[in-house]
């Protein structure tokens, strides 16, 4: 599911109507060729490369990730694609390759729409930069992932007719019924593009489609109270991955450029990716904050972060084994990071910390540089992030129930599910990844705030919204009485202090003391 908060359109108190007359003219008249056009985007070969093994004084880095396994399966691979294939499916498309994606504009009876909204779509999930504010869904996988996944596709040149009225779609409420009545579109979806005259191969049910609706998203109706409804962008892994974000959502500027940031956040989901935001509480401010807004899987910006790259199998970290120096290069670009663990078993399904060397380019720059609201910008400083992973895998008896309890070389998986034990959600107090808030010195995750280059209250309506400077700077760092209360699962000692020594325009140097 998108989370979206005001992000680069500036709302007003027009009423739906009202804002409806607007949008009207905006998907009928965009057919004018000088102002859209379709450059498929240029992509080199895959990087095929494989992983080399590294070895340094007092670190290694693997080649590859430690497969899992249970009394019931012999053996469990590291990707997110194989994990959510054991017991009962999960669909989600593999994160390294090809994936082959159809994107279908749909209408609606009450709702309808010219054709020509195809090559805007078209330009969003796969032309090149020059009418994108940001970039296309194509080009920033290609370039998040280091070329190993290129994602083409199409989009259909007809709209699809929804069955059902806009005006009945938009008061559907809760994922249970969203997810039922987008599994009856794909369905019914599948059978009109089989029988097209334009269809270039057979669809089969599992095959992945993008829904683009061309209606307004409940962001216009209903405030960040609609999170729960049919209108808002979500994704579905039951049936098949499935995607469904409104037009509205590519919002273009004076110039016509289009925003493909919401389409880039629900591809994350279908490669198996899971929001780290709190998707459990309807309040903003009540909510809690454990990556401070600031990553593409939560308020849908910049690059991916180390752990999101790490589960897709995109770039392997160094880990430290003893006391040592590691230079990491910037991640957005290069993928360097590093692991730290109390005793690494060389899973991806553990508990650890990953430090990663941000900086405000490559796939962070549009999200630092362009962006006046400091509660929805990167941060245009430089500095090192650091993420408190638990990754480790749960078993859950179907896809809306709890964990029952955490995976083990013992648990019989049958037909449950496996997905993550922890969530970024309020409901717990632990959770899957965490940034770690450099001006705090606590690990504990407290109110809810926004990471940040500075310290600030920002006036946020009738209440203050708390900026916080979360990345480490030259001197800081974890030890020596430094996030003290900083513990894992298991109640394990964290047997590593480190420090920022020194960051450069091309890499970062931490100093690393083995103290357990």
């Amino acid at each position: 599911m998108h989370f979206h908060v005001g992000k680069r359109v500036k709302k007003t108190k027009k009423s739906a109507f009202a804002w409806l007359g607007a949008f009207l003219p905006l998907v009928l008249l965009t057919s004018c060729g000088e102002r859209f056009r379709f450059n498929p985007y240029s992509f080199g070969m895959l990087n095929e490369t494989p992983f080399l093994a590294e070895q340094g004084w007092g670190y290694t880095r693997p080649d590859h990730y430690v497969s899992l396994s249970s009394a019931d399966v012999a053996s469990i691979g590291p990707s997110l694609s194989e994990v959510y294939s054991i017991g009962s499916k999960r669909h989600v498309l593999p994160s390294t390759g090809i994936d082959y994606l159809t994107v279908i504009p749909v209408d609606f009876p009450d709702f309808a729409v010219s054709p020509e909204v195809v090559e805007p779509i078209r330009e969003a999930f796969f032309g090149d930069s020059s009418f994108n504010q940001f970039v296309s869904v194509s080009e920033y996988y290609d370039k998040a992932s280091f070329h190993r996944l290129f994602v083409t596709g199409e989009v259909t040149p007809e709209v699809y007719r929804c069955s059902k009225t806009y005006a009945q779609l938009s008061t559907v409420r809760n994922m249970a019924r969203n997810r039922g009545e987008l599994e009856t579109i794909y369905r019914d979806a599948l059978t009109w593009y089989n029988a097209s005259s334009f269809k270039t191969h057979e669809l089969q049910q599992g095959d992945p489609i993008y829904f683009v609706y061309c209606a307004p998203y409940s962001g216009y109706l209903g405030g960040t109270t609609a999170r729960d409804s049919m209108m808002w962008a979500f994704t579905i892994n039951s049936i098949a991955p499935v995607a469904w974000s409104s037009y509205f959502m590519m919002h273009p500027d004076e110039n016509g450029a289009l925003d493909a940031h919401t389409f880039i956040h629900e591809f994350g989901h279908m490669i198996g990716l899971k929001d780290y935001y709190d998707t459990y509480s309807s309040s903003e401010l009540s909510r809690v904050s454990p990556m401070g807004r600031m990553d593409m899987m939560d308020c849908s910006l910049g690059d991916h972060c180390s752990f999101s790259k790490l589960s897709l199998g995109w770039a392997m970290p160094y880990v430290a084994n003893d006391t040592c120096e590691i230079r990491l290069r910037p991640s957005s670009g290069n993928g360097d990071f590093l692991l730290l663990s109390p005793s690494w078993g060389g899973s991806l399904y553990e508990e650890y910390l990953l430090l990663e060397y941000y900086q405000p380019a490559y796939l962070n720059y549009v999200d630092s540089a362009f962006h006046k609201d400091p509660a929805m910008s990167l941060m245009g400083k430089s500095g090192i992030k650091v993420y408190h992973v638990d990754a480790r895998l749960g078993l859950f008896p179907t896809r809306d129930k709890e964990a029952v309890g955490v995976l083990e070389p013992t648990s019989v998986i049958g037909s449950q599910c496996l997905d993550y034990y922890q969530s970024n959600s309020s409901r717990g107090t632990e959770y899957l990844c965490q940034l770690l808030d450099a001006s705090s010195n606590s690990a504990k995750l407290c109110d809810y705030y926004v990471a940040s280059d500075r310290n600030e209250l920002l006036p946020y309506g009738n209440q203050y919204l708390a900026l916080k400077d979360a990345l480490f700077q030259v001197g800081q760092g974890i030890g020596n009485g430094a996030f003290a209360d900083l513990s894992f699962h298991d109640g394990r000692p964290f047997p590593y202090a480190f420090q920022v020594k020194e960051l450069t325009p091309t890499y970062a140097t931490i100093s690393i003391t083995r103290i357990a």
